[in-house]
């Protein structure tokens, strides 16, 4: 995985994970990132992501691939398919 994942950004819609970033805050920064939305609850929850619970148990969106194994999953988040890869890519789909 990329040392910097704001670096490794290679378009609007697609995302790379950092080394000290998991598959699902990478998911998270990158609907963040194309939607607008705050990634953390504040003041106005309006202005912030849902859960990514409601789309996909965070916990075991990290540990599928823990065992270095490859593939990807698939799931709706925000309006946007998300495409998370074992190689820590994230690729958003309108």
């Amino acid at each position: 995985m990329s040392a910097n994942a704001y670096d490794q950004r290679t378009s609007a819609r697609d995302f790379v994970s950092s080394e000290s970033e998991s598959l699902s805050d990478t998911v998270i920064r990158a609907v963040s990132a194309v939607t607008g939305l705050d990634a953390v609850p504040g003041p106005d929850a309006d202005s912030a992501l849902d859960p990514l619970y409601t789309a996909i148990d965070p916990d075991a969106l990290d540990s599928l691939f823990a065992d270095e194994s490859a593939g990807t999953v698939t799931f709706d988040y925000h309006d946007y398919t998300v495409t998370a890869h074992s190689t820590g890519r994230v690729v958003l789909e309108p």
